[in-house]
């Protein structure tokens, strides 16, 4: 990886890491902390990509 991604990809842990503590903090609605964790922490891949022309 080049520095330049190595720091995009350390920004984008950082505001992943922000959010989780923020939804762990609170106020925030059991729905919506579901919600919010399970797009933080996607199923693993299922060896498509749902959103590919022809799938």
């Amino acid at each position: 990886m080049t520095d330049t991604t190595d720091a995009e990809l350390q920004h984008l842990r950082a505001i992943v890491a922000r959010v989780a503590r923020a939804v762990d903090a609170g106020p925030v609605g059991s729905c919506c902390a579901h919600l919010i964790r399970a797009a933080l922490n996607p199923p693993a891949s299922t060896g498509h990509d749902e959103g590919a022309a022809g799938t």
